[in-house]
């Protein structure tokens, strides 16, 4: 991170890490210092602050998830596998791309649908045993 030039940059800065900071006092601590600062703009610089420290974490988190693969790209990975190995192992493989790319925030609905995963996966074992 480069060091702000301007009152407007510390703003901007300041906002940013208290979106981002590790622990909850750290954020306070930038919402304080955010708020010093705020106190020698007027109200559509602090305005124009609050909007570019938005447009950068979007920016950082689009560039941060540049590499993650789309649905399709899955879908596609997953059945161009077809005459490769077998249903049951389609299955895992499906499991585990989206257990690696989902949203940790959706942790439970992962698990839900893992679960569902994991009970195809026992029926095509039962179904190639028999």
């Amino acid at each position: 991170m480069k060091k702000p030039e301007s009152q407007f940059d510390a703003l901007v800065t300041a906002l940013e890490l208290a979106v981002t900071a590790p622990t909850e006092e750290k954020a306070q601590q930038c919402v304080e210092i955010a708020e010093n600062l705020a106190t020698g703009l007027s109200e559509i610089d602090v305005e124009r602050a609050k909007k570019q420290a938005e447009q950068s974490l979007e920016e950082r988190a689009s560039r941060e998830h540049k590499d993650d693969m789309s649905d399709d790209e899955m879908f596609g990975l997953v059945t161009s596998l077809t005459d490769q190995v077998s249903r049951e192992r389609r299955l895992e493989i499906a499991t585990l791309l989206i257990a690696g790319t989902l949203d940790p925030d959706h942790a439970e609905q992962t698990a839900g649908f893992m679960a569902g995963h994991a009970d195809l996966i026992r029926d095509a074992r039962e179904e190639i045993e028999e």
